[in-house]
């Protein structure tokens, strides 16, 4: 047997199938983060995870509607469309930091505040367009803000 009669690489698998694999442990994919999140997911911190997907980001809330602690701290590229569809679902949050999110918009704030009544932490840096008075008045009437 000669080295040119060994397959290096399996040329059956697709080219993303083949990236994805090469890609180290600690980087973080749509893959990787759906293998972890569950109804038992408290806390979840994605700060610059550009290489999520806003359709997926969207669906998180489905998957792990326990969350209380949530950062999406740094994701420019967030759509209002996608906090709705995140916010929807979600109804124990506690903590959150959507600093820099500038795809924020006050319809998804507001209906984050009024689907979580407990939150005591909101970080919401860089979100100008997200407030308005009737986000305002949300904000105040949280009475452990």
């Amino acid at each position: 047997m000669q080295l040119s009669d060994v397959a290096l690489v399996d040329d059956k698998l697709p080219e993303h199938v083949m990236q994805y694999q090469r890609l180290p442990a600690t980087v973080l994919t749509e893959e990787r983060l759906a293998s972890i999140l569950s109804h038992e997911t408290k806390k979840l911190n994605l700060e610059h995870g550009i290489q999520i997907p806003n359709s997926f980001i969207g669906k998180i809330s489905n998957v792990a509607p326990n969350i209380e602690n949530l950062s999406l701290r740094r994701m420019p590229k967030l759509e209002e469309q996608t906090f709705c569809t995140l916010f929807s679902g979600f109804e124990r949050l506690l903590s959150v930091d959507l600093s820099g999110c500038i795809g924020l918009q006050p319809n998804s704030l507001q209906l984050m505040l009024n689907n979580n009544a407990n939150l005591i932490h909101l970080q919401l840096s860089g979100c100008s367009d997200a407030i308005n008075e009737v986000s305002m008045k949300g904000i105040s009437n949280l009475k452990k803000l």
